[in-house]
């Protein structure tokens, strides 16, 4: 990566060093593709590109977040054998609609600010986006094959018409289900949902109001509790750091999937995605009784019907494009 973004040729400035993580390869479909790694001829033809410039100076000054560096440098991945990862093959619990176009919804897609604390969405609806942020061979964005399937989804459910409000557990690896099981509170039901789709382990843990208990874990943020249903992501953490440590950011990439299907999930079904970078580990973990680092809340979510800020200018996506089309034209 650091070739073909010419990193190595770059001359930065101190303590301004970027480093590359995850590449995007766009390439022509084939019937048997293979995301694994980027042709050799490709990278070698980076190799020989004059790249010109300097990076800006961020900062005039330098304030020394020393662990940030210390965890950067600990979870580097080292050159490692290649591995191919294959996940189940489910047909879609919903089918394609017909109405929707993919580019459409990509480009309408934005983060709610606010919510209206009573909009509701059908239970087929939350089936229908939940089942998406479960892994498929070549389908986006999991045929990166990420890895081990890692991140599960504790779910905050307050609206959501025939089905109780309460908290509930959805396993997205059915090998971690005892585990995850075993780190929990043990009066939790683990009533498994009898109408969700055979393919989406989705389990009751405990019915009730728990708009407060999000609203407090997303930083005592209103979205987390207003939204039809928000979502704590829940990722295996010790054992997979303890035996390679960088996959620390393979977490993070994991979760960062799930949200962008839940961003278009929820544009599609008529609803909007926020994602929650602000939340309290501490009282994630204490909800559902784990005592140690076993498993870990990495990153949260909500959605629901948002409330538009009248004060936000919204343009359609790419306008200046279409002004500079029409300023030629005339």
């Amino acid at each position: 990566m650091e070739i073909i973004l010419g990193f190595q040729k770059t001359r930065w400035k101190e303590f301004e060093r970027e480093e590359p993580d995850l590449l995007l390869f766009v390439h022509k479909s084939t019937e048997n593709p293979t995301y694994n790694e980027i042709p050799p001829d490709i990278i070698t033809s980076f190799e020989s590109i004059q790249f010109k410039g300097e990076p800006n100076q961020l900062s005039k000054e330098h304030v020394d977040w020393y662990v940030i560096d210390e965890v950067s440098s600990a979870t580097e991945k080292p050159v490692t054998e290649g591995k191919t990862y294959h996940y189940k093959d489910h047909k879609y619990f919903e089918k394609e609609i017909p109405s929707m176009i993919g580019e459409s919804i990509i480009r309408q897609r934005r983060s709610a600010q606010a919510y209206d604390g009573k909009t509701a969405i059908t239970k087929n609806n939350f089936f229908a986006i939940l089942d998406k942020t479960i892994p498929r061979d070549y389908s986006a964005p999991f045929d990166l094959e990420p890895g081990e399937i890692s991140v599960h989804l504790l779910i905050f459910v307050h609206r959501v018409v025939d089905l109780d409000s309460g908290l509930y557990f959805l396993i997205r690896n059915e090998k971690n289900l005892t585990d995850v099981k075993h780190n929990c509170h043990p009066y939790f039901f683990w009533e498994r949902v009898h109408d969700a789709p055979q393919m989406l382990p989705l389990y009751l843990l405990k019915k009730g109001d728990f708009r407060r208990e999000a609203t407090f874990a997303s930083c005592q943020q209103d979205i987390a509790g207003d939204g039809a249903f928000s979502v704590g992501m829940i990722a295996k953490f010790r054992e997979n750091i303890e035996e390679n440590p960088f996959l620390y950011r393979r977490l993070f990439w994991e979760t960062g999937m799930i949200g962008q299907v839940l961003y278009l999930e929820a544009e599609t079904h008529s609803v909007r995605g926020t994602g929650i970078g602000c939340y309290f580990d501490d009282v994630v973990h204490k909800l559902l009784g784990f005592d140690d680092h076993s498993y870990q809340s990495l990153y949260h979510f909500t959605i629901g019907g948002p409330l538009e800020d009248e004060r936000i200018t919204t343009l359609p996506p790419y306008y200046h494009l279409k002004e500079k089309d029409n300023i030629t034209a005339d």
